[in-house]
């Protein structure tokens, strides 16, 4: 696919006021959000390598983590512009594909999903926070008391690693944010979901480009 590139500088961002910094959250978003499905789709794939192929499971729920919390800032960001008519009236005043293209984006707001992705974000995505952490590490102590854990490091980055990390992710955002029952098949039912996430990331993306492109010039 080829790329079209345009060119703007800061000190026309900074002249647009409220607008510039919408900009600039847009463009951080779409970054951030385009590096974490290239490496999502990189650790979905076979897996050379014994190492690789023992943290893969964990790699995917990294990806998908920073995924939601990256797309769940977008949608503040969204937000933030269907809530000041000055910024909506931008939007409405861009073509009709960026228009659609926000309208879509914007209609997860305040859904089942956007609660889901803002429960990942707070919860596991950017922070650790004690009392999940706790909650699940209390659970699991119950379902598997005496299953052993490797905790490993060695001379490579991915030869430091620590299984129950892994679990505690997996269990929490997997059965409790997911809701994905013990007796489902887990696999199948987060690639589900990552393709449904991933469709939302696309919304978002697809009208901050048309956006970015036309108004940061």
């Amino acid at each position: 696919m080829s790329s079209k590139t345009k060119y703007t500088t800061f000190k026309k961002m900074s002249d647009k006021d409220q607008l510039g910094v919408v900009l600039g959250r847009l463009m951080m978003a779409v970054n951030d959000i385009g590096v974490c499905n290239d490496g999502l789709g990189a650790w979905m794939g076979e897996q050379e390598g014994t190492i690789r192929k023992e943290r893969q499971q964990g790699a995917r729920m990294y990806f998908v983590r920073m995924l939601i919390s990256h797309t769940f800032e977008a949608l503040q960001v969204l937000n933030k512009i269907n809530a000041e008519p000055d910024l909506l009236n931008v939007v409405r005043g861009c073509s009709e594909p960026t228009q659609e293209a926000f309208i879509r984006a914007i209609a997860v707001i305040g859904t089942d999903q956007y609660k889901f992705f803002k429960e990942v974000r707070n919860s596991l995505g950017f922070h650790y926070l004690p009392a999940t952490v706790r909650y699940t590490v209390d659970r699991q102590a119950d379902r598997v008391p005496d299953v052993n854990l490797a905790l490993s490091v060695g001379s490579d980055n991915l030869q430091w690693h620590y299984e129950p990390g892994d679990r505690i992710i997996d269990s929490f955002i997997i059965r409790d944010v997911f809701g994905i029952p013990e007796d489902a098949d887990a696999v199948k039912e987060v690639d589900r979901l990552i393709h449904e996430m991933q469709d939302v990331a696309e919304h978002i993306v697809i009208f901050a480009g048309y956006f970015i492109m036309e108004r940061a010039t």
